[in-house]
């Protein structure tokens, strides 16, 4: 078996075996988190940059080498979002949301929002109700987003019946 990565058999069965185990890729290869660290800075200054596209190939590696990272996944919903891909910004966010144990409602608030922008407001009123049952109450960002969530699902119920 020819290999251009120059892995042996054994290396590769090893990382197959450590992916199926549930290791992400930065495990198996052994990227640090000092390294992840420093590409999700690059990542977030370019975002914030409104170099978007480019804070979306760095924010797809880092959701490539460790795919359960909620806000890596964030990053890259949000790139989506001001590119105006938001069909593909609604599949990061719902990623997002399990990578957070379905316990965070602010992506399922942002993929709300990308539905509202693509004109389904039967989706968008489905990803409010169902963010109002997610989160603490507790933690002051969840509970700042079911409140929004509630005023923009009330508004939309409002526009319903006009």
């Amino acid at each position: 078996m020819s290999n251009m990565l120059n892995y042996t058999e054994d290396e590769i069965k090893k990382i197959s075996q450590g992916l199926l185990s549930g290791l992400t890729i930065a495990d198996v290869t052994n990227t640090d988190q000092q390294t992840l660290d420093a590409l999700y800075s690059l990542a977030y200054n370019l975002y914030m940059a409104q170099e978007y596209d480019k804070a979306e190939t760095v924010f797809k590696a880092l959701c490539t080498y460790k795919h359960n990272e909620e806000k890596y996944w964030m990053g890259f919903a949000g790139c989506r979002q001001a590119l105006e891909k938001y069909a593909e910004a609604i599949d990061a966010y719902s990623i997002a949301g399990f990578a957070g144990a379905l316990q965070n409602p602010v992506p399922f608030f942002y993929a709300a929002k990308c539905f509202l922008k693509m004109g389904d407001k039967e989706s968008t009123v489905g990803s409010l109700k169902s963010l109002l049952t997610m989160g603490d109450d507790n933690n002051q960002e969840h509970k700042m987003c079911k409140e929004k969530a509630a005023e923009l699902l009330k508004l939309l119920e409002e526009n319903k019946q006009d």
